[in-house]
């Protein structure tokens, strides 16, 4: 999450504060984290979030 907060030019207020940041501003990525971020999540929910944050680095550049 620390990551997904730089790339995006934002403050990482800490793991509770930033999801609940997201959950208020940003509900895609919210929706993404909190499925991956589940003590049962599965492989297939952390590999989107993975996909997720690099769509999101690279979204910017063509």
């Amino acid at each position: 999450m620390e990551i997904y907060f730089g790339i995006k030019g934002l403050w990482y207020l800490g793991p509770k504060k930033s999801l609940r940041w997201l959950k208020d501003n940003d509900k895609s990525a919210y929706k993404v984290f909190e499925n991956a971020l589940h003590i049962n999540s599965s492989f297939e929910e952390i590999e989107k979030l993975v996909s997720f944050i690099i769509n999101s680095t690279f979204a910017g550049e063509k």
